[in-house]
Order: C-alpha cells, then structure tokens, then sequence
C-alpha cells in the first residue's frame, strides 16, 4: 500500500524523545513517556502537516531485512492488529533507534503513531528532528 499523507489519520500517537548521539554502553538513559498523548483537531493537523512534509517526496516501501537481529519487525505485525502494547512496544523502538543512531545524530522525539489510511490501520514510526531556525 503506498502512502499518503493526505489521507492518513493519526488515532494513537506516544512520543518518547531521544537525545543527540549514540547510546552509551550500560544503564538506558531515555525518559519514556507513560501513555499515548490525547489528540485534538489541531494535533492531528499538526502530525499530519509534520509526515506530510518530512515523508512526502520520500516515503518508500518498507522490505524487511530477515538477517537483521530486531524485534522491531514484530513488533510493529502485533501494532498492526491492536494496540495492546503500544506503550510498551513504543519504549522498545525508541531504545532501539536510540542504540543504532549515529554518534553525529540529532536529538528528537521518536513517534509511534497508529492511523488510518481508507480503512486500513497502519503503524508510522518517525524520528521528529528539532528545527533550529536561522
């Protein structure tokens, strides 16, 4: 199914933020947000300008790579049919990007949202950079 953001529809959203640069070995330093944010009309405008913008002209079929080691994968099968676990399952793609980024990568907040596109659910998972204004 190729995406499009113009009739995408985000009904579950939890972002956790992620600092610049890579993981440090040992203890997980992330401070994980407890619960999917309460979306208003202007949320969801917002989300959807934000993916609109940043995956318009790049938004390119997903092919899984099975001699990755990721439990990402699975997860986001399991996403696709409830949201259960979204808290949970969300926690785990943010350490999993944040242990994978480069050292020179910018923090952000990594979204985990759970939308509709027609009437098929969908699961987006976008690293949000900060913008710096110049």
């Amino acid at each position: 199914m190729a995406f499009e953001a113009g009739a995408f529809k985000p009904v579950e959203v939890i972002m956790h933020p992620v600092p610049k640069g890579t993981a440090p070995e040992g203890a997980d330093q992330l401070v994980y947000s407890e619960a999917p944010i309460a979306l208003t009309d202007d949320d969801r405008t917002f989300i959807q300008r934000r993916l609109r913008h940043s995956l318009g002209g790049y938004a390119r079929p997903v092919v899984e790579d099975e001699s990755i080691d990721s439990e990402v994968p699975n997860i986001v099968r399991e996403l696709l049919e409830k949201s259960e676990n979204l808290v949970e399952h969300s926690c785990t793609i943010a350490r999993a990007l944040y242990s994978q980024q480069k050292p020179i990568s910018p923090g952000g907040l990594i979204m985990t949202v759970i939308g509709q596109v027609g009437n098929r659910r969908c699961v987006v998972i976008a690293k949000m950079e900060h913008q710096v204004r110049q």
